[in-house]
């Protein structure tokens, strides 16, 4: 669900605002790791709280937060530098910084980092989900 709402942003800003993503092949890794980075998040998420309700108040808290830390508000080339640094615990932060090098004319070789993180992010948030709910089943 994650990659085909990620599909339709892409695909009607292209068409209604001309605006240029990049390199096709580039810009479908990077939104591949992110979907899975932030559907990993949402795992996380599910796995600790108790109620629906839960998940939605965490859910958006968290997203609010990401969001004001990794510059999706406000870019981040004016925050101090603790603030920076600290912005780049969100899957957000990296996935803003590989779309703007994609949209800026960089292609797959100049968002190696931003895979990486983003693609390590995945692997840590869904073994951490994975193990928050087998704790929780067994109890």
């Amino acid at each position: 669900m994650g990659l085909l709402q990620f599909a339709i942003l892409i695909g009607f800003s292209s068409a209604i605002f001309g605006l240029t993503w990049g390199e096709p092949l580039a810009v479908a890794l990077l939104s591949l790791v992110l979907v899975g980075a932030m559907t990993s998040l949402g795992i996380v998420l599910a796995a600790l709280v108790r109620s629906e309700e839960q998940v939605n108040t965490f859910g958006m808290a968290v997203l609010l937060v990401f969001s004001a830390i990794s510059g999706n508000f406000v870019p981040r080339v004016g925050f101090p530098d603790w603030l920076r640094t600290a912005g780049l615990i969100t899957p957000n932060a990296w996935a803003l910084e590989g779309f703007t090098k994609l949209g800026t004319g960089g292609g797959l070789g100049d968002i190696g980092g931003e895979l990486l993180a983003l693609t390590i992010m995945t692997g840590v948030l869904f073994g951490v989900g994975v193990i928050r709910f087998r704790r929780r089943m067994t109890v």
